[in-house]
Formats: C-alpha cells, sequence, structure tokens
C-alpha cells in the first residue's frame, strides 16, 4: 500500500525548514492555509487521515470563524469515515467535542492510564481522534466502541 504524506503549514519560513529537516522522507511539502485549501491541490475527499498537531490550538485563539472554515476544509478533504488526530491543549475538551459533535468520537481527549499507572499523552495536551461521517446526514453525535468506558 502506497502512503503519502503531506506537511501543510500557513509559513514558508517552516515549510523551508521542515524540507531542510526532512532528510531522505518523502514527504509533499506544502504552504497553505488550512482554512481555505486550494481546490486543485486538496481534492475533495482525498485524505484517509489528518494529524493536527496545534493548528487547531492556533485557529481556536483566532476566533470560532477560523475554527469553523478549518473543520469544514478537513471535511471536504477527508474521505466518508476518514480520521482526524487531534492534539490540543489550548480548547477545553468540551468545546473540541462541540466542534466535532457530528463526526463519529474515538478518543475523547480523556487522558489514558495504563494499569501500571502511565500515561499514554502529556496531561496538559489531550488528544482526541474523531472520524468522518460517512454521509451528508449530520444530525447524531456517534461514539466509537473503541471511546466505551
Amino acid at each position: 500500500m502506497a502512503v503519502e504524506i503531506w506537511n501543510v503549514d500557513y509559513a514558508e519560513a517552516a515549510i523551508t525548514r521542515a524540507r531542510a529537516t526532512a532528510g531522505r522522507r518523502k514527504l509533499r511539502h506544502v504552504v497553505a492555509d488550512l482554512r481555505a485549501l486550494p481546490e486543485e491541490t486538496f481534492r475533495e475527499k482525498s485524505f484517509d487521515v489528518v494529524v493536527d498537531k496545534g493548528t487547531m490550538d492556533a485557529l481556536f485563539c483566532a476566533g470560532p470563524s477560523s475554527v469553523q472554515r478549518f473543520t469544514a476544509e478537513l471535511r471536504r478533504v477527508l474521505r466518508p469515515g476518514g480520521m482526524v488526530l487531534l492534539m490540543s491543549g489550548v480548547a477545553t475538551g468540551e468545546e473540541i467535542l462541540e466542534i466535532f459533535r457530528n463526526w463519529t468520537t474515538v478518543l475523547d481527549g480523556s487522558p489514558y492510564i495504563t494499569e501500571e499507572g502511565e500515561a499514554s499523552i502529556n496531561l496538559r495536551s489531550r488528544l482526541f481522534v474523531f472520524l468522518r461521517p460517512r454521509d451528508d446526514d449530520d444530525t447524531g453525535r456517534q461514539r466509537h466502541p473503541a471511546s466505551e468506558p
């Protein structure tokens, strides 16, 4: 199975640095505003997974409009059933869950503690995983079996 990894950032300087540090890894580096992705580059329903480690936090600080536009772009570029892995330390868990209320929640930001007492994530940040709805009916929030207590 071929895997294509994209590195997308709003800042040209961040992309330049990422290119320099990528070494032999094959990444596609793109400068783009995640709130308004160019449709010719980011085709509808073309991604299986999106990993976000800080973008939602930055956009959350910019205001609700930025968050809504980013979330709409996630929905546009992800295939039905596609996954968003999101690390957040700025927004509360309730705020993130509300933003993704019509997506299937796989992980809800709660810390996972192993039987040995080890935390699986930084307790100041929360890991969320959501699946894009499979159809255009966003009437209800679903929970993935893995997120059940």
